[in-house]
């Protein structure tokens, strides 16, 4: 059960002690009213000069736009400093769990134990220095410390249905040491033999998940958030599910219809807690949880981003980088973001004092939604690690991430306008994002309404044999993800009157229902025309980082 305000407020203190003022960062927090810059985050000191001509990703390339004098600039929540030390953050976690019985509590030197981490995909971009390689070092060395062997642990990469990782994709997450010490697997969707039913819900959503967690003695599962959409029982389900079971979790009316995903009441997380009620009357399970600020650069990037004159001199240097080249090398980037506070206990209660903390750390306030919202969309998106994005992909994150994660209302007001920067190149990489291909290209041309996709599409990709093949020996998509994004998407651009892209060839533009345009100039034109004349608002988040919003 999630605990009462009281309770929670209580929890939250016992395990942010030691961050409470990091996270605060220096400054007051702003507000819309009247301000160009909203929220600026005061230890970023060069964002005073970008309320001018801010720098927007469009793609690969970074440009500086000239939005109207009235717009208004939504800037990163402030930042401040993270945990120092992960890893002993995590063992006091262990110890003194926000709810329940500590780990040494829950086992013996006989039991037998798994533990579940969350794959790659999140955050993004991934991480230089990944916090859950501490956090499995400290889980590891708290069974070791209760006489569990080696050989009693096992360790399993939660990659639902997504894609089986590589393994040195895995250790940038999990550790090579953790990795060559214990039996260490990638759950694998497809894997019959080793899915076993769990039960179904009060509604009858199918639990059936893989047959390590029922043949555990202790389950610990261990997740980082930086929005209440991620960690909880996402690490379980779907993240363990069979194709069968997450076709029940991940529906259509779940993702597109009510509150996104992101918030806690929509469909998707009450039937995530469904199962999980489910789930937790048959296995034993202890949750981790980390959370993640929105610290993306460290400080000599910072430095390096530092306006000079219209265009800062390194980031007209990588504009000229022709673009495949840029594309690669965006693969390389490697996020700073840094853990703000560690709980660990039952699922509900654990995620609920993490998404506590990260609705005071990770959301900027804006006093109302705008008419017209532009927006930039880098080219590292949610499932482009070791490959570059597709415009499915692009689409996904402007409308199902980052305009998605929003607190109750999303940042343009229903039935306004978009306006996204970005290319939307044509590209797909091969085999990774091969289910997307045929999904653009056939699916996207005959609807974009997600309940027909499902009834006409979606079981013919879930089960082609030739996705599943690629799924399984080529590190590929599996073939119902593009649905999962597109469904995710839907939910915001179904509430948005026009969507204009900049930068995008027309008949690319076309197969998402968007408009193209040559220029913001021309395009926020043609949006304020559409959202109410030239009075009609408008506002910029300034990205990255991605972070949530709060409308009044």
């Amino acid at each position: 059960m999630r605990p009462c305000a009281r309770s929670r407020q209580r929890l939250l203190g016992r395990f942010t002690s030691e961050v409470v003022e990091g996270w605060r960062g220096p400054g007051k927090e702003g507000s819309a009213g009247g301000s160009r810059r909203q929220n600026l985050a005061g230890s970023l000191p060069w964002l005073d000069d970008l309320a001018v001509r801010p720098l927007f990703y469009s793609g690969t390339e970074v440009i500086a736009a000239t939005l109207p004098e009235d717009a208004r600039l939504v800037m990163p929540p402030p930042i401040g400093s993270g945990i120092g030390d992960v890893k002993a953050a995590v063992a006091r976690a262990l110890e003194q769990p926000v709810d329940g019985k500590p780990l040494d509590e829950r086992v013996s030197e006989l039991s037998r134990v798994l533990l579940v981490y969350d794959a790659p995909t999140f955050p993004v971009p991934s991480l230089r220095v990944d916090p859950r390689i501490a956090a499995i070092e400290a889980i590891l060395e708290a069974l070791a410390a209760r006489g569990l062997p080696r050989e009693s642990v096992t360790l399993l990469c939660s990659t639902g249905v997504t894609r089986l990782y590589r393994n040195t994709e895995i250790a940038r997450v999990a550790g090579v040491t953790a990795l060559a010490s214990h039996t260490a697997l990638c759950h694998d969707a497809e894997a019959i033999d080793r899915l076993v039913e769990v039960g179904k819900t009060s509604e009858g959503e199918l639990v059936e998940l893989n047959a390590a967690v029922t043949e555990a003695d202790l389950v610990v599962s261990l997740a980082v958030a930086q929005a209440p959409v991620q960690g909880g029982w996402t690490t379980l389900i779907p993240g363990l599910a069979s194709v069968a079971c997450a076709r029940t979790f991940l529906t259509a009316k779940n993702l597109a219809e009510g509150a996104t995903p992101f918030d806690p009441s929509s469909r998707f997380q009450k039937a995530l807690r469904r199962g999980g009620r489910l789930l937790e009357r048959k296995v034993s399970i202890f949750h981790v949880e980390l959370a993640l600020d929105t610290r993306l650069w460290f400080k000599p990037v910072i430095n390096l981003l530092r306006p000079e004159g219209e265009v800062p001199a390194p980031v007209a240097a990588w504009d000229r980088i022709p673009e495949p080249i840029r594309a690669r090398a965006s693969r390389l980037f490697r996020s700073e973001y840094q853990t703000i506070g560690v709980a660990a206990g039952s699922v509900n209660v654990a995620h609920a004092a993490v998404c506590d903390l990260l609705s005071s750390s990770n959301y900027a306030k804006v006093d109302s939604p705008a008419d017209v919202v532009v927006l930039g969309v880098p080219a590292v998106t949610p499932h482009t690690l070791g490959s570059y994005d597709n415009p499915v992909l692009d689409v996904a994150s402007a409308f199902g991430y980052v305009l998605a994660w929003h607190d109750g209302k999303p940042l343009v007001r229903k039935g306004g306008a978009v306006v996204l920067l970005t290319p939307l190149h044509e590209r797909f990489d091969r085999p990774t994002h091969l289910p997307y291909v045929e999904f653009y290209e056939k699916v996207l041309a005959e609807t974009r309404e997600p309940a027909e996709m499902a009834e006409r599409h979606e079981a013919l990709f879930s089960g082609r044999p030739e996705y599943v093949a690629a799924y399984r020996r080529r590190h590929a998509y599996h073939g119902i993800q593009p649905f999962h994004a597109w469904y995710q998407a839907w939910n915001v651009l179904s509430r948005v009157g026009k969507v204009i892209v900049v930068g995008a060839q027309e008949q690319t533009a076309r197969r998402f229902g968007f408009e193209s345009a040559k220029s913001l100039e021309d395009a926020l034109g043609r949006a304020r025309d559409f959202a109410g004349g030239p009075t009609a608002s408008v506002a910029a988040p300034v990205l990255p980082p991605a972070f949530g919003i709060k409308v009044a």
